[in-house]
């Protein structure tokens, strides 16, 4: 997944020692457009030209010294490349027709081709492995216990690959790829992306990118693991309106929606679940994320859900009630609380299980 159309090429690995000492020099060859003006310009909403030449005969030059290693913009005319640039020289190829942006030198290839090798050798071969082992599971449904255990395997590689990447900027803590790694890596996880801050060097963490990094991860604080659940304002199937905050014990929050096929596919290994851990003493309670009431009554009467079920007050509105508060974005959602404190996110499966019966040990 690519963030907000930077292209990985366009990275000089280098430093800069002071502010204002950054000499960058980028050249390169623009296909489409033989003649106009190309502008590197901040990326904030100000646009700040910070350097300027004309693109003579399809080829742009532009030199001078960055404020600081980081996320900046490429304007050839009216068109603008978001890329990231570190002290050095960079040369790319551009392509107006297709947008394609490609480095074509410089000491960034290394980086991104020690990125590449780094991720082939250390998480693709998993990813292949379990991903073919979980598909041919699927098949022979009969066998339920080499399912689940290659259904864990499955829900677990996201966790993977991101341990993967953390590695990655722990070995290369010194350069603004490694900031965009995180950025890319963050997903809405507070305690991730913590430690990956933690990790960078003090010169990446003042730097713009590093700050917003850490500001990014702060909007999370309140769904991070200790923390306790907000007040759910929801209502009954009935229309009554119910606000739930008492959550003693331990508690699985599902959030879900009729229309959420994976909902409706991690609802039949939760009703599968729940008598195994309800007579433990774990709850359990799904809230609805349907905008509409109907469709939510409709599902609910479909899935017979054994356990208390309602209905989020304002639907699957990212800004308001528990979305809002929480910062989540997409279902299934399912958030572990072990005495009012969340003690787990998005675990699935048997993932889920796993965590349930270690928090019931203590």
């Amino acid at each position: 997944m690519m963030r907000l159309g930077i292209i990985f090429g366009l990275i000089f690995w280098a430093g800069c020692t002071t502010p204002g000492t950054c000499r960058m020099e980028l050249t390169g060859e623009v296909e489409g457009c033989k003649y106009g003006t190309a502008l590197l310009v901040s990326v904030d909403s100000a646009r700040n030209i910070l350097f300027s030449s004309e693109i003579d005969r399809g080829k742009i030059s532009l030199k001078g010294n960055l404020p600081e290693p980081g996320e900046y913009i490429l304007k050839i005319n009216h068109l603008e490349y978001p890329l990231l640039l570190e002290e050095g020289r960079t040369k790319v190829a551009l392509d107006i027709m297709s947008g394609r942006v490609e480095l074509t030198e410089g000491k960034v290839m290394e980086m991104e081709q020690l990125f590449g090798k780094w991720m082939e050798e250390k998480y693709k071969p998993l990813q292949e492995r379990i991903g073919r082992e979980y598909w041919e599971a699927r098949k022979h449904p009969e066998n339920k216990a080499d399912l689940d255990k290659k259904t864990f395997e499955y829900f677990g590689l996201e966790k993977l690959k991101y341990g993967v990447v953390r590695d990655f900027i722990q070995a290369y803590p010194d350069g603004v790829f490694s900031v965009y790694q995180a950025l890319e890596m963050l997903d809405r996880d507070y305690e991730r992306g913590m430690e990956m801050y933690a990790l960078l060097s003090p010169k990446m963490q003042q730097s713009t990118l590093g700050k917003r990094l850490y500001a990014e991860t702060q909007v999370f604080a309140a769904s991070a693991l200790g923390r306790e659940v907000p007040p759910i304002e929801v209502e009954t199937e009935e229309g009554k309106a119910e606000v739930i905050e008492h959550f003693p014990g331990i508690w699985v929050l599902d959030f879900w929606a009729s229309w959420c096929g994976p909902c409706r596919q991690e609802m039949v290994y939760l009703k599968e679940m729940y008598p195994e851990v309800h007579k433990l003493g774990v709850n359990m309670i799904s809230i609805s994320m349907d905008d509409k009431v109907a469709a939510w009554k409709k599902g609910n009467a479909e899935e017979q859900i054994p356990w208390k079920s309602v209905r989020n007050k304002y639907g699957f509105k990212s800004d308001a009630g528990i979305c809002g508060q929480l910062k989540f974005n997409s279902i299934p959602y399912i958030v572990l609380v072990k005495d009012g404190r969340i003690v787990a996110r998005n675990l699935r499966r048997g993932h889920l299980k796993k965590k349930i019966m270690e928090l019931l040990q203590e």
